[in-house]
């Protein structure tokens, strides 16, 4: 027997504690047709690929776009009991400080002004929005992404 996805959902956010002390996580359940599913958020912190790779064990369903199909997994808590837990999604926000260093670290690597980061309701804001690099032109808020997901992108090798 499945255990109730709000009993995996403690186990799934213990473990997550136990991983990433310095964090923060919400472990939201959904409701009426999302019932088990899992919404995990946090802010800074680990990047997503880390915390996938803990919670990813835990997810009992998935979706198969090319027939619109749900399908189940073998989803297990690390002890080997059952999850409850059907879909999960991940959500980093990444704060106007933590935006704010490596729009720095990337403004330095291609020797340019970084932009003015402001605080807001999704996290940050950044004036100008668009940064141009050579022939190019990317945006402030991927780049910070890409920053704040690998920390050796934009870091700047010393010469020997």
């Amino acid at each position: 027997m499945r255990p109730h996805p709000k009993e995996s959902a403690k186990v799934l956010k213990a473990l997550l504690r136990q991983h990433f002390p310095a964090t923060a996580f919400s472990c939201r359940l959904g409701r009426g047709t999302g019932w088990g599913s899992l919404d995990v958020s946090w802010t800074d912190g680990p990047t997503v690929a880390a915390v996938d790779g803990i919670v990813r064990p835990f997810e009992g369903k998935g979706f198969d776009g090319r027939d619109d199909s749900t399908y189940y997994k073998d989803a297990r808590h690390p002890d080997g009991t059952p999850s409850g837990i059907g879909y999960l999604s991940l959500q980093r926000t990444i704060s106007a400080d933590l935006a704010r260093r490596c729009a720095e670290q990337v403004a330095a690597f291609y020797g340019i002004t970084p932009p003015t980061v402001i605080p807001s309701a999704c996290g940050y804001q950044t004036v100008p929005e668009d940064l141009p690099i050579s022939n190019m032109i990317e945006r402030w808020d991927t780049m910070i992404y890409r920053a704040a997901s690998d920390r050796t992108r934009y870091a700047r090798t010393m010469a020997p």
